[in-house]
């Protein structure tokens, strides 16, 4: 099973992230690809994707200090309330995405491929 990392990022739209947003979309889009290819050569290899929302993790933390450095944000409380308001279940844990991919890797998903699992507490629901 090769599971790739991918975000929500490559699925919607995201203000002052354009880089990060296409190289999401192409991991999207090449997860897809080999999952056919792989099928197409029956060697027993899945291919998916895992989308996850905004984690809190010190790289979450990092972006909101260079979002208030570039002037987006006045100051990291405003991005903490942002994330909030539109992730209707808060923002993640790792944990909760490391339980996604063991899935993925697993035999109880033995049947998928090519398949996005958006893991956001909500955030492409709105």
């Amino acid at each position: 099973s090769i599971i790739n990392l991918s975000s929500t990022a490559g699925i919607t739209g995201t203000a002052f992230m354009s880089a990060y947003a296409a190289s999401k979309g192409a991991v999207r889009s090449m997860t897809k690809t080999a999952a056919i290819e792989c099928a197409q050569l029956k060697n027993g290899v899945r291919v998916n994707s895992v989308h996850p929302g905004f984690v809190s993790t010190p790289l979450t933390d990092l972006l909101a200090e260079k979002f208030v450095k570039i002037g987006v944000i006045p100051n990291a409380g405003v991005f903490e309330a942002g994330l909030k308001a539109t992730h209707p279940l808060g923002t993640g844990q790792p944990r909760d995405i490391a339980s996604a991919i063991l899935y993925l890797a697993a035999d109880a998903s033995r049947w998928m491929t090519g398949a996005e699992l958006v893991i956001d507490g909500g955030l492409t629901a709105m």
